[in-house]
């Protein structure tokens, strides 16, 4: 009897700490999304970039679903400019890693419950693709590299609040 109660209290236990894809994507479907999102207000940190984050949890729709991350941040120091990057996500040792491609870092998702938590591993905000270039041969969007450091205090991790799918309707997301 203390076995088969053992047992069913381990099973709770690690129902209540669910991770992976499965407990991060739970309830979105193929060609679903969430939208997440965060301002920080007044002075920021030195250490800390980000003046607002806004991500997107979906999961792609057709024949092959992939769940992914994608995120729209804007910078301290680029005012009016906002950054985007789309991450593919996979789990990993029981957590969900988003890796950009193109070695550009990427990040950790640690939880989605009453906010999205994730954990900055640094991360390469750009397109790996280039720019497009007009009918002479110039650039007509240069593209511009920004590394997102994860600094302890500053640009490491962020706690997004759930909002209207509206709010993230600008967030490239390839679907």
């Amino acid at each position: 009897m203390k076995f088969i109660l053992l047992a069913v209290m381990s099973l709770t236990t690690l129902a209540a700490h669910a991770s992976g894809l499965d407990a991060i994507f739970q309830g979105i479907n193929s060609g679903s999304k969430l939208c997440f999102e965060r301002s920080y207000q007044g002075p920021l940190p030195s250490q800390q970039r980000v003046r607002s984050i806004k991500a997107v949890l979906g999961r792609t729709g057709g024949s092959y679903v992939t769940p992914y991350l994608a995120i729209e941040v804007s910078l301290k120091d680029r005012p009016g400019v906002s950054f985007t990057q789309y991450m593919s996500c996979m789990e990993v040792d029981g957590g969900v890693y988003c890796p950009v491609d193109c070695d550009g870092g990427g990040m950790t998702i640690l939880g989605r419950g009453t906010v999205l938590r994730l954990r900055n591993e640094g991360v390469s905000l750009y397109s790996c693709g280039g720019e497009d270039i007009d009918e002479n041969g110039e650039p007509t969007n240069p593209v511009e590299r920004i590394w997102l450091n994860n600094l302890p205090g500053g640009d490491d991790r962020f706690n997004l609040k759930p909002a209207p799918l509206a709010n993230c309707a600008e967030v490239e997301t390839y679907d």
